[in-house]
């Protein structure tokens, strides 16, 4: 589900943010962690164009 929302907080973006390099990221939380979600926008595109 984290690659379906990350796709529609993305289409409508002009210019798509650069990765965050996941070892620059601090975690503070105990037990938290990072994962790593890709999403291909093309197949956003077109979900969207049939709705």
């Amino acid at each position: 589900m984290a690659a379906d929302a990350l796709e529609t907080i993305l289409f409508d973006e002009r210019k798509l943010p650069k990765m965050t390099d996941p070892a620059e990221i601090k975690i503070e939380e105990p037990g938290a962690f990072v994962a790593l979600v890709s999403t291909d926008l093309t197949k956003s595109v077109a979900n969207f164009k049939k709705m």
